[in-house]
């Protein structure tokens, strides 16, 4: 394969030095941008050095075609793409998106003007401030190209890029609600009005619905497929170098069944350990198995794996898995009154409003928790986050299955979130498993392809005794061929 990092970074410090590619091209990209340039390739190549990234194939879909690409010539479809278009790049949580956009951004931020944005560290918080003459999205690419200052911000920028083609790749646009996804569109479309050339943008998300209403429909999808059973069985090996500590591992995935292989055809693939994040997590519960912590269910979904996690992470404070859970649903429940517009935001104030989960004081809880490894920190200093996006999707369909026993408002609000990964969340939960068959046709009916529904689905259902009898259940229920299908690929057998 190619070298992400074109000949360029070795002949040249930077392109704004001037010492090679020419006058015209120096020309193309504001210095600000060749400078963030040769730092993120820097980085790329200290990334590819210690092995934290390793090159991957991807799917690449427009129109009726498919075609594998890697990083390298993907990069060079979306330096092609047409101006005022989009690309979507889909990836699960935790499969190593943003390190694919800093692969795309360092092979070709030297050659075209690139610009990235973070959805919900840049865009959300400039968003709150910005009007319709200053919108959010304008304010952070005019900082970025070095086109700050007084003046219609639209001719600003027009004269920080001139004519040329240039990029804007939009990072974790699925973390944004579904308000805030409609002004990042109402502010690209502005950009679309501007005496200036258009860029062409990138959006990289999760796996989520075909719903048009949601943006201007791209032009390409780009899809980042789950890691082989190859990949994992290489990176458990890894986690657990020494052989006494590499077999008990292994003794424990097969225990809970974190070893079992998607059913269907192609590559091996484990149902369970579909991305790095979900390899870490089973590593981690491996390794607290060997510290007497509580194991998860004998046949755990998804949603048991991530809170048996969060228990163990918060053994110090709650006196057990299930009472960690209820705590982290108090301290959710403050912020979210809308689960599509959800405020997730944890202080300390709002956290010591909230009885603790075991014997200690509320603030001595409160702030074990914000230093736990559950949490990381938030827009200011004094405000957190939940460490990623699954725990996320994890505590935000607690709320949405404890909300409501109707299973048609259940689906509809399931399928409103537009997030495969929530989805499976929700199905995880008993609530949400009676709600199977609506929640199944609220997402079919948004245009998904049954073959990635199945996927999350499978994920969901316990392969518990009861498994059989229930899926078969809920095949006869299902009542459009989008629905039978994913009942189908659920109970796909493995391939030889």
């Amino acid at each position: 394969m190619r070298s992400l990092l074109f000949p360029v970074l070795a002949a040249c410090a930077a392109a704004s030095l001037g010492s090679c590619g020419g006058a015209q091209a120096v020309r193309r990209i504001p210095n600000a941008l060749a400078d963030r340039c040769l730092n993120v390739q820097r980085e790329v190549i200290g990334g590819q050095t210690k092995g934290k990234h390793t090159a991957i194939t991807v799917r690449w879909r427009a129109g009726d075609s498919a075609i594998d690409v890697d990083e390298s010539q993907l990069a060079e479809r979306i330096a092609a793409g047409r101006g005022g278009g989009q690309t979507w790049v889909l990836a699960r949580g935790g499969s190593g998106k943003s390190r694919l956009v800093d692969a795309v951004q360092s092979a070709n931020c030297d050659r075209v003007a690139t610009v990235r944005v973070d959805a919900a560290l840049e865009f959300r918080p400039a968003a709150e401030m910005a009007t319709a003459k200053r919108p959010a999205l304008a304010l952070i690419v005019a900082e970025k190209v070095g086109a700050a200052g007084e003046g219609p911000i639209g001719e600003r920028l027009a004269d920080a890029l001139g004519k040329q083609p240039w990029l804007l790749l939009v990072d974790g646009t699925d973390e944004l609600t579904p308000a805030e996804r409609c002004a990042l569109d109402r502010d690209i479309a502005w950009l679309a009005r501007q005496p200036m050339t258009q860029p062409h943008v990138v959006r990289f998300e999760r796996p989520g619905f075909t719903d048009p209403a949601r943006s201007q429909p791209p032009e390409a999808v780009v899809e980042v497929p789950e890691l082989t059973c190859e990949a994992v069985d290489a990176a458990v090996k890894s986690k657990f170098a020494a052989e006494d500590a590499h077999r008990a591992a292994r003794a424990f995935l097969t225990q809970f069944g974190l070893d079992r292989r998607r059913g269907g055809l192609g590559p091996c693939r484990y149902a369970h350990l579909a991305t790095w994040r979900d390899v870490e997590l089973a590593a981690d519960l491996a390794a607290d198995a060997s510290k007497g912590l509580d194991p998860p269910p004998e046949a755990p979904n998804r949603a048991d794996l991530y809170a048996t996690w969060l228990g163990h992470r918060l053994n110090a404070i709650a006196p057990g898995t299930d009472a960690a859970m209820r705590w982290l649903d108090r301290l959710l429940a403050v912020g979210v009154q809308d689960a599509a517009e959800p405020d997730l935001l944890l202080t300390l104030d709002r956290c010591a409003n909230v009885a603790a989960p075991g014997s200690a004081p509320v603030i001595e809880a409160c702030a074990a928790l914000m230093k736990s490894a559950v949490v990381k920190s938030g827009p200011t200093a004094t405000s957190w986050i939940l460490r990623n996006q699954t725990l996320t999707d994890l505590l935000l369909a607690r709320w949405v299955v404890a909300k409501t026993e109707d299973c048609n408002l259940m689906a509809a609000t399931t399928a409103d979130l537009a997030s495969l990964e929530l989805t499976a969340m929700v199905l995880s939960q008993v609530p949400g498993r009676r709600c199977l068959v609506p929640i199944i046709a609220a997402v079919c009916s948004r245009g998904t392809p049954a073959d990635d529904i199945g996927h999350f689905v499978d994920e969901a259902l316990p392969r518990d005794g009861q498994w059989q009898e229930f899926v078969d259940r809920a095949k006869e229920r299902a009542s459009s061929p989008c629905e039978r299908e994913v009942m189908a690929r659920v109970m796909a057998p493995v391939a030889p």
